[in-house]
């Protein structure tokens, strides 16, 4: 069961990159990694030690910038749902 779990998700990731969807997520590892690092054979090869140390830079972003990036997502709903009001009624409401 997991060798065809695991092929499926091979398939499914191969796939995307077939016809060029990358993910937001993609992109900023894109960006901040050397481009000589295939991180995405570390992340299928290292699964444990990945979500570890994914784990451990959300908890260390989380102490160190969370009211920041609160702050940011707080004003980014709002922002959202003031243009999808504005939409809804044709024009700006709010």
């Amino acid at each position: 069961m997991t060798d065809q779990r695991s092929h499926t998700r091979s398939d499914v990731g191969g796939s995307q990159a077939a016809i060029g969807e990358t993910s937001l997520a993609d992109e900023i590892i894109d960006e901040l990694l050397p481009h000589e690092l295939d991180w995405r054979s570390v992340v299928v090869s290292h699964p444990k030690l990945s979500v570890s140390l994914v784990a451990l830079v959300g908890f260390w972003l989380g102490r160190t910038r969370g009211r920041a990036i609160l702050g940011g997502i707080t004003t980014l709903a709002a922002d959202t749902v003031d243009e999808s009001i504005n939409e809804f009624f044709g024009r700006d409401v709010i």
